[in-house]
């Protein structure tokens, strides 16, 4: 019976407080799970945390509001355990009222995103210094144009005073200038960090649609065999047909050896193949106890006996939490 009993799921922190972020500076699934403490135990004492999987398909980040964020773990009998932790996103880090701990302070996704954000900030700082050293410089030509005007008796100390200042406004000038190239080009080495982000996350999501894109197929295609294998039992109970039975169960049990050399050679978590290989061995061991029945009323027997119903609600769950 232990068997049959779920993995156990908890939360040292289940309530959880983040600010309001955008796509790409998002906290991932793993750094979610961190902050909240989770961590995940089979029935025999096995760690499962590494497995966890928090689903964030519906939570929009840039949005402040409350969410029940799913947290599902599958051990390597098949069996599902579920939970769930509370996510508040709210505005600002004022509305955070003392709660921590701000998610995105100490993710490394989170660094590299603040190095972004910090890349973008500065080019703002230092134009508004150029700005200011501009109207400076500006305000300093009018004043002097003034003391010439003011002092034109004396030629000779003016024209001093001229060459000082005009010195003065070179070298504010040059440094406004460099100052305004620096910006440029920070602005320039964050805008391509940015780029390079999202075009990487872009090929995470790619694969990894494509992963559970090829698990649900198998499981379809398992859960097919599996009602195929149950109707070919009805059929041959209906007809007697002992010749067309033994031709359905042998295609059936190619079926199902194809899909266990699929997903023993599919690109998916250690745990899922596992999961799914020891359905594949309880269907393959079915179909051969099938092939040898006698008769319609011991193939029938042989099936029921079977549990073959469990292996299509394990597939069933498996597909929920792809």
């Amino acid at each position: 019976m232990q068997n049959n009993i779920d993995p156990r799921i908890s939360f040292l922190h289940p309530q959880l407080r983040i600010v309001k972020t955008d796509a790409i500076n998002r906290p991932t699934n793993a750094r979610l799970l961190q902050a909240v403490g989770a961590t995940a135990m089979d029935s025999r004492g096995t760690d499962l945390t590494a497995h966890l999987n928090a689903n964030l398909e519906n939570i929009d980040f840039s949005v402040a509001g409350q969410h029940q964020v799913p947290v599902a773990v599958m051990d390597d009998r098949g069996n599902v355990g579920r939970a769930a932790f509370t996510l508040t996103i709210v505005n600002t880090e004022a509305d955070l009222d003392g709660h921590s701990p701000i998610v995105v302070e100490s993710a490394p996704e989170s660094a590299a995103a603040s190095q972004v954000a910090s890349g973008a900030t500065q080019p703002k700082t230092k134009r508004r210094r150029s700005k200011r050293l501009i109207i400076g410089g500006v305000a300093a030509v009018l004043v002097l144009v003034f003391i010439i005007w003011g002092v034109s008796a004396h030629q000779n100390a003016a024209n001093q005073a001229a060459e000082a200042s005009s010195s003065s406004l070179a070298a504010s000038s040059s440094a406004a200038a460099a100052s305004s190239a620096e910006a440029s080009s920070k602005a320039a080495e964050s805008s391509a960090a940015a780029s390079s982000q999202q075009a990487s996350l872009t090929s995470q999501n790619s694969s990894l649609s494509n992963k559970v894109g090829s698990l649900k197929s198998q499981v379809k295609e398992m859960t097919t065999v599996v009602k195929n294998t149950q109707q070919a039992v009805n059929d041959y109970k209906d007809s007697n047909d002992r010749a067309q039975y033994e031709s359905t169960i042998s295609s059936l049990q190619q079926q199902v050896s194809d899909l266990q050399q699929q997903v023993q050679q599919g690109n998916s978590n250690a745990v899922v193949r596992g999961a799914m290989s020891s359905q594949l061995n309880k269907l393959s061991t079915t179909v051969g106890n099938l092939e040898n029945s006698s008769s319609p009323s011991d193939a029938s027997s042989t099936l029921k006996d079977s549990g073959v119903n469990g292996i299509v609600n394990k597939m069933q769950d498996l597909l929920s939490n792809l």
